[in-house]
């Protein structure tokens, strides 16, 4: 039962970050992916969910982990929570069951797994379904960031934020 609470949470924050589920269990230190990673453990120990069980569910998905980065990841998100009302906001969100994006509740993993992989993760699978590496889904991310870096500084327009984020997640 935890184990699919945890399951869900590390689903909405891949999504609500735009980092693949797999990435949350990779050792890359991008701070976009280190804050979805904190977020997620801030989100288990809400539910009561004990570190030797995120510890054990982080090592489930090939990341093995010590007890004090999850409680300082945690720690993290207060802090971020204490200063910033609109962070806050974004977590009670997540809490309550709603995503940015929709008021209905997100608590199916299929549905949501599925949903999650059609629309913003559309890659290449290798054709003798090995997995990707996890080297390849962290050079993604860092040239996903490095891009809306590019369209935060309205270097890129929206159009040509999409047009290139769709280009490289299909290749």
């Amino acid at each position: 039962m935890k184990k699919d609470i945890f399951d869900n949470y590390a689903l909405i924050v891949s999504k609500q970050f735009l980092v693949p589920f797999e990435m949350l269990f990779t050792k890359t230190k991008v701070s976009h992916v280190v804050s979805a990673r904190q977020l997620l453990f801030f989100l288990a120990r809400k539910r009561n969910i004990k570190l030797s069980e995120i510890k054990y569910y982080m090592k489930l998905n090939g990341l093995p982990l010590e007890h004090s980065t999850i409680i300082h990841g945690e720690k993290k998100i207060k802090e971020r929570i204490k200063n910033d009302k609109d962070y806050e906001n974004f977590v009670n969100k997540i809490i309550s069951g709603k995503t940015k994006n929709t008021n209905q509740k997100i608590f199916n993993k299929d549905v949501f797994q599925q949903d999650l992989f059609d629309e913003n993760f559309q890659t290449k699978k290798p054709e003798n379904n090995n997995k990707l590496k996890s080297s390849d889904f962290s050079e993604l991310a860092e040239l996903l960031i490095k891009l809306n870096e590019l369209k935060e500084k309205g270097i890129l327009s929206e159009e040509e934020f999409n047009e290139k984020k769709k280009k490289l997640l299909k290749d």
